[in-house]
Formats: structure tokens, C-alpha cells, sequence
């Protein structure tokens, strides 16, 4: 191992934005935690899947009343070796549910947490306002496509299931405690014991 790198890292998907995972070579594992990722997109799971294999992979298709439109990803560079392992929860949605599935389908990793959210169909925004002197804005949100993947199933209302499913008990959450997060740096080779674990990624209730 290179100076100064470590033996696996550990990041929350919806950060990840449309970076190249900076110093993703550096670590022998790396844990992608895509639990309640508000803001991870499918741009942002198209660029993590760019640097993760070695060669182009179709993602799914976007089934509308049209023609489908693949999502597809498109190798860059050298791509990371290493062993992968995703932690979902039953709130992980739409892209990183899409993700996770794909490392799955491609055997890419292990997928560890609780069933996703199954909510993955394509919606496009409309907006609209009401009013002159006092204007109330507004929008409309419209299903037009669903997303069948690779293997021909779509997981909307399904949700991906884990390859090991792994929950929190009500004591776990009282305590702050993530035995998820442990279980997946046990898989990539690593001791962390479920308090430690909780204060990597403290619980977000909901407000």
C-alpha cells in the first residue's frame, strides 16, 4: 500500500457530487453509504460508475411511450479495483437505488442495509404561477418513464434487495449505534464496532 493511504474509506453517496472520487487508488475498499441520499442524481451515479469498471455498461432504459433512451456508463481512465461494498436503507431512492442495483447485476460489489425505497421512475417538473399583483408560484410533477434495468425488471415499488440484510434495532438507534456501517467494514476487511461506526455517519431524523 502506497504511503499515507488507507486500507478502505468510507463516503456518503449524495457528497460524491460528479467527482472522480478523489484518491479513490488510494484504498484497498471502499464503503459508498447511499442511505437517504437527497441529492444524488443520476448524472452523479453515471460519473462514480465511469470510474468503477474497466469497460462501457449499459445502466437501464427509460421506457416512455416513445422510443427508450439507455442510460449507460462510459469507462474512464483507470478504473478502481478494489473491493466495493453499498450500504442502502429503505429511504435510499431513486439514483442510488439505480446504483445499487447495478453493482449487483454487474457483481461489481456487495450491497448490505435494509430493501430500498422502490421509487425510481422518471419525472419531468412543470412550472407555473398564479397571480399579477401577488404571484403564487408552482409546479407539477409528471411520471413519464419508467426505468427498466439491465436484467429486464423494474424496481419501482420493488426496491433492491440487499445482498445481506442488515437493520438497526431500536436499542441500535437509541444508542447511536450503526451495526450496518459495521457490518460493511467487516466485509472490507475491517474492525469497527457499531459505536465507533455511529459516529462516522450520525442518524438524521426526520424534522
Amino acid at each position: 500500500m502506497k504511503p499515507g493511504c488507507r486500507p478502505f474509506q468510507h463516503r456518503r453517496m449524495r457528497l460524491l457530487r460528479a467527482t472522480i472520487l478523489p484518491g479513490l487508488a488510494c484504498s484497498l475498499s471502499q464503503i459508498l453509504v447511499a442511505q437517504q441520499p437527497s441529492n444524488f442524481t443520476r448524472g452523479h451515479a453515471e460519473s462514480v460508475l465511469n470510474v468503477i469498471f474497466d469497460k462501457d455498461i449499459g445502466i437501464a432504459d427509460a421506457k416512455a411511450r416513445k422510443d427508450p433512451k439507455p442510460m449507460k456508463s462510459k469507462h474512464i481512465g483507470s478504473a478502481y479495483s478494489g473491493k466495493l461494498i453499498v450500504v442502502i436503507d429503505s429511504r435510499s431512492a431513486s439514483a442510488s437505488e439505480i446504483f445499487a442495483r447495478v453493482i449487483q447485476i454487474e457483481k461489481r460489489g456487495t450491497v448490505v442495509g435494509d430493501r430500498s425505497a422502490g421509487a425510481v421512475m422518471r419525472a419531468v417538473s412543470y412550472p407555473h404561477q398564479h397571480g399579477l399583483d401577488t404571484v403564487i408560484p408552482y409546479a407539477v410533477s409528471v411520471t413519464d418513464a419508467d426505468v427498466i434495468m439491465k436484467d429486464g425488471k423494474s424496481l419501482e415499488k420493488v426496491g433492491v434487495v440487499p445482498d445481506e440484510t442488515v437493520l438497526p434495532t431500536a436499542a441500535d438507534l437509541a444508542a447511536k449505534r450503526d451495526p450496518v456501517l459495521a457490518r460493511a467494514a467487516a466485509l472490507a476487511g475491517v474492525s469497527l464496532d457499531p459505536e465507533k461506526a455511529g459516529s462516522l455517519f450520525p442518524i438524521e431524523w426526520r424534522k
